[in-house]
């Protein structure tokens, strides 16, 4: 579920926003427009963590679609004797 409040219901009721957030996103709005989401700490740190396994997962096709890197893990390979 989600809980929508609009931003003067936001600030009346800030506590219940945040006790809200532990359980569902919380959207505030202006004019019917998003316009800040409150979420847990916990929710915060799986869409980092998320974000980063995403960053590291697009890095490496990057190296693996660019032939100069081939040829550089090759000649590291290579040195190393693998």
């Amino acid at each position: 579920m989600t809980a929508i409040f609009n931003v003067s219901e936001a600030r009346e009721n800030f506590a219940d926003v945040i006790s809200k957030s532990a359980i569902e996103e919380v959207f505030i709005k202006r004019h019917n427009e998003t316009v800040a989401v409150v979420i847990s700490p916990v929710v915060w740190e799986k869409l980092c963590e998320a974000y980063e396994d995403l960053s590291d997962y697009t890095a490496a096709l990057e190296v693996l679609n660019d032939p100069n890197e081939i040829e550089e893990l090759e000649a590291i390979r290579r040195e190393l004797g693998l």
